[in-house]
């Protein structure tokens, strides 16, 4: 993912450096793509962009990660967790969403909805696994 993230996230800075126009029309995954690698280009238009709440998709479709809200703060902050209180929308992030998170900022614990990973779903408890693997202290907020 990273061998992705990195040229697109140049790529963004570049357009918005000869287009500054061209952030209107930025969505919330490519700017938590942008702002995880060049903090520089915060706005208004990044934190309108990263709060809207997304859509429900089309009937067959599933939303790709990081398309949800919380999957672009999850991204975002994962990175950048000074960003934290821009975001509005806690309550999106779903088990991968704070897995992604938590992994790389375990300092957010306290705000994360841990009965998301009470769910029987392999893919819940893989994403519970692969947190506890790597920060295995958060076993103790499983029961609060």
């Amino acid at each position: 993912m990273i061998s992705t993230i990195l040229p697109k996230a140049a790529a963004l800075a570049a357009m918005l450096e000869n287009t500054p126009a061209a952030a209107a029309g930025l969505t919330a995954a490519e700017w938590s793509c942008l702002l995880a690698e060049y903090p520089q280009f915060a706005c208004d238009a990044a934190w309108s962009a990263l709060n809207c709440p997304v859509a429900a998709p089309e009937a067959g479709r599933l939303l790709r990660w990081p398309e949800s809200r919380g999957g672009c703060w999850s991204r975002l902050l994962a990175k950048r967790p000074e960003f934290a209180d821009r975001c509005t929308g806690w309550e999106d992030f779903d088990a991968y969403d704070w897995h992604w998170l938590l992994c790389e900022q375990p300092e957010f614990a306290g705000r994360c909805d841990w009965t998301l990973f009470n769910d029987d779903d392999e893919e819940v408890q893989g994403c519970l696994a692969a947190l506890l693997h790597y920060q295995p202290q958060l076993a103790d907020c499983l029961g609060h």
